[in-house]
């Protein structure tokens, strides 16, 4: 009986130092993450996402495209989201980090985008292409970065939407790619590729930059202000779409085009100066500017693109310096302040062509009058003083819905 006591004790005393060391352990070692799912995506390739968030692809051999998929979700207002057409898509959610095996050539388009929780990508050495849009809209990724065989980046809103992202590096021995100060350029550093969403405050584009890429600073809802060396002479479309905090940029002399969507939705931006030499200001340009109250075309723009104004609610004026365009699109300047007018040089006869309504003192629609007096053609004082009135009495009422 006295052994059986000192047994149970000491038993006892085992189960008690067992319980404190499992105490002592981390949640992990105790719960350890088990396989949810997984299976083949590719020829070649597999994919395996585990209980913890991590998403690993492994294989060899090229990842496909996907494709954008919406489906319906009552927690969005809208009652639709989008994921990846991929099938790990459904666990857009819950993806946490993505590890891509050695072995694995590309990120395929669309393959990890939506993934909004993503916080850390491991992409490997060997890794060849990354794909238009591989990872639009991670919007919790914070950095990432491309090892030296990357020889592809897609340029087409490949890291669209990732609005925390503060740095892309890139390895020193790559041959086609290289960063500063956590933005993407090419080898050569003459074409800024991309600037992460994150970025706040003002940035200085160094010089010896000769183009912007294309949706190069979309999405950069913090930058305040950007500045444009004297060397670029391209801005690819949408460079500067959605930059919703930026409040000036100037635009360099040697630009010849404005592009499709430039700066579409700066919603800050109240004033830009277009330089002469620009020939074409391309459709959506600026589009929702809400804040631009004034711009001035100088003759050289000889097109103007649909919807390139439109929804620039503050802009009253837009003063052109030359001939009428040869091509100008529909409702360019809908939308804009009430009392917006075009105004023309008062000896340019392009003005009066058959676009131009003498009865109506409009030209393609919009009220225009002609010279810097403010008038219309015969500089009437009438039509100034109910320009001031109809100003005075939107600002008064547009409260009201009707107005």
């Amino acid at each position: 009986y006295i052994g059986g006591t000192t047994m149970r004790k000491r038993i006892t005393a085992l189960l008690l130092t067992l319980i404190m060391c499992l105490a002592l352990l981390p949640a992990a070692a105790l719960a350890e993450a088990f396989v949810v799912e997984g299976g083949i995506c590719d020829d070649g390739l597999s994919w395996v996402f585990y209980s913890d968030g991590k998403l690993v692809i492994s294989g060899s051999g090229m990842m496909m495209d996907y494709e954008q998929e919406m489906f319906n979700d009552p927690t969005v207002q809208s009652g639709l989201n989008a994921r990846s057409s991929a099938p790990w898509g459904k666990y857009y959610a819950d993806i946490k980090s993505a590890v891509i095996n050695e072995g694995v050539k590309s990120i395929g388009k669309f393959g990890l985008s939506y993934c909004r929780n993503l916080v850390s990508v491991i992409i490997p050495e060997g890794l060849e292409r990354i794909e238009d849009r591989a990872f639009d809209d991670c919007n919790s990724l914070e950095s990432i970065y491309i090892p030296s065989t990357v020889t592809y980046i897609g340029d087409d809103l490949t890291f669209w939407l990732n609005v925390s992202l503060k740095s892309i590096d890139v390895s020193p021995d790559s041959v086609s790619f290289s960063s500063k100060d956590g933005v993407l350029f090419d080898k050569a550093g003459t074409t800024l590729i991309c600037c992460p969403g994150g970025m706040t405050g003002e940035y200085v584009i160094p010089t010896g930059v000769t183009t912007i890429g294309k949706g190069a600073f979309g999405q950069c809802n913090s930058l305040t202000g950007i500045v444009i060396p004297y060397t670029v002479t391209e801005i690819g479309d949408y460079a500067f779409r959605f930059c919703r905090a930026l409040k000036s940029v100037n635009i360099p002399d040697g630009v010849k085009s404005i592009g499709t969507e430039t700066f579409r939705n700066c919603t800050s931006l109240t004033e830009i100066i277009i330089p002469v030499g620009v020939n074409t200001i391309g459709g959506y340009a600026f589009y929702d500017c809400t804040a631009l109250k004034s711009v001035e075309i100088p003759a050289s723009v000889r097109e103007i693109g649909t919807v390139a104004f439109n929804g620039c609610s503050a802009l009253k004026s837009a003063s052109f310096l030359g001939s009428a365009p040869e091509r100008f699109g529909d409702i360019v300047f809908n939308t804009c302040a009430r009392v917006f007018k075009i105004i023309a040089p008062a000896d340019d006869a392009s003005w009066k062509g058959d676009a131009y309504d003498p009865d109506k003192g409009t030209w393609n629609g919009y009220k225009i009058s002609f010279g810097d007096d403010g008038g219309n053609d015969s500089g009437n004082f009438f039509s100034r003083m109910l320009d001031s009135i109809r100003e005075i009495l939107h600002n008064l009422f547009s409260w009201l819905p009707f107005c």
